[in-house]
């Protein structure tokens, strides 16, 4: 395999992790306005400035992470070092998904103090 071929593939997966960290970011935005980081609340708390403030303060946290993996991802790829892109890939991945769950659970607890 060439090293362009090389190259190529490896920025089809560096593509992959704006994909995992917007669809991460925008989970939460998806649910139902009965819950909130799955918490079940009221209608009303969806409205709530508090809770605004953490879904943004979410979505800000997980895209600049996103953005971080990404360009670093991206530079070391295309300075030809597809290892260490590869490597920063697959970190980006699993650290995206260990921060949503840790994030979530975080938002989960400060929701539940908020509207109980």
């Amino acid at each position: 395999m060439s090293n362009s071929e090389v190259q190529t593939i490896m920025l089809i997966l560096v593509a992959f992790i704006p994909l995992v960290g917007l669809t991460m970011a925008l989970t939460p935005r998806l649910q139902p306005r009965g819950e909130v980081f799955s918490v079940s609340v009221p209608t009303s708390a969806w409205d709530d400035p508090r809770i605004r403030r953490l879904m943004n303060r979410y979505v800000a946290i997980v895209i600049a992470a996103t953005a971080l993996f990404t360009v670093a991802a991206l530079a070391l790829c295309l300075m030809g070092n597809t290892e260490a892109s590869l490597a920063v890939v697959v970190v980006a991945s699993l650290a995206l998904m260990a921060m949503f769950v840790l994030l979530v659970a975080v938002f989960i607890a400060i929701c539940v103090v908020m509207v109980g």
